[in-house]
């Protein structure tokens, strides 16, 4: 006779999140028939799969890629684009399947969709962060007097 004391552990790999729980939710719920609220997606979440930290962090992070991401938070902060970010902008854009076809527009499902603007007008004015290399801030400066 064998004697168990409390639930027997189970042991993973750590696997860690490629998108945000928030696109991913978006993602399944256009792909499933079903349909689930966001907080029992985020529940059913296998307690292996987790997100990186800052500092753990493999992506890109040089100050182009950083500031057309932050020109998309503030053109979707003003709501000139119904895409937030540029993953979601390229996803609008693609079939479910994003084959390489798609990509390079020669889809035929796809190639005639395009960007999905929002409401702005030409007069207001959207206000964004971006990231400047000192020396460039210096160089600019000296252009300008």
């Amino acid at each position: 006779m064998k004697i168990q004391f409390g639930p027997k552990k189970r042991k993973e790999r750590k696997r860690y999140l490629k998108a945000s729980l928030q696109d991913l939710y978006i993602s399944y719920c256009a792909k499933e028939e079903t349909q689930v609220s966001y907080a029992t997606f985020c529940a059913c979440k296998p307690f292996y799969i987790v997100e990186r930290n800052l500092k753990e962090r493999d992506t890109c992070l040089c100050s182009r890629c950083e500031n057309v991401e932050l020109l998309f938070t503030a053109l979707g902060r003003v709501k000139a684009t119904k895409a937030s970010t540029p993953l979601r902008l390229v996803s609008s854009m693609i079939c479910a399947e994003g084959t390489d076809e798609c990509y390079q527009r020669k889809c035929l499902k796809c190639k005639a969709k395009e960007i999905p603007f929002g409401e702005l007008d030409d007069q207001t004015p959207v206000k964004y962060y971006k990231w400047v290399k000192i020396s460039e801030e210096k160089e600019d400066k000296n252009q300008n007097v």
